[in-house]
C-alpha cells in the first residue's frame, strides 16, 4: 500500500501530492522554495509530540510543587523553569499542528490543546 503525503510551499502556498514511503525534498515549481509536509497526518504527528511535551511539563510542575511544599525553593524554581521549557516546546509543536491540519476537526482539537498548554506555560 502506497503512502500519499501532501506538501505545501511556504512561499506561494502551492500544494503537491507525493506518493511513496520516503520523504523527498519537494521544490516548488512556481517559486523555487522547498515545500514542507502538510495535512492531517503531519498535524497528528506534531500533536503527539506536543502531547508528550505537555505530559512531561505537568510531571515537572508536580515535582516542583512538591519541592516548594518541602521548602526547597531553589530546587522548586529550577523545576518550574524546566516545566516552562517543556510547555514552550509543547506550544511550538501544537502551533505547528494547527497550521498543518487540513480538516476542521483536527485543527480545532489542536487549537484547544494549544490554548490549554499556553495557559500552563
Amino acid at each position: 500500500m502506497e503512502i500519499t503525503e501532501t506538501y505545501r510551499c511556504d512561499g506561494c502556498g502551492a500544494e503537491y501530492r507525493v506518493v511513496g514511503e520516503k520523504q523527498p525534498t519537494v521544490l516548488c515549481s512556481e517559486c523555487n522554495q522547498v515545500a514542507s509536509p502538510h495535512g492531517d497526518p503531519v498535524a497528528g504527528r506534531e500533536y503527539r509530540v506536543g502531547h508528550v511535551k505537555y505530559v512531561e511539563g505537568r510531571r515537572r510542575t508536580t515535582e516542583a510543587m512538591e519541592r516548594l511544599e518541602s521548602d526547597h525553593m531553589t530546587l522548586a524554581r529550577g523545576g518550574f523553569d524546566d516545566a516552562a521549557a517543556e510547555f514552550e516546546d509543547s506550544v511550538d509543536h501544537l502551533t505547528s499542528a494547527v497550521k498543518q491540519a487540513d480538516s476542521d476537526a483536527v485543527r480545532e482539537a489542536c487549537e484547544r490543546a494549544r490554548k490549554k498548554v499556553t495557559c500552563l506555560w
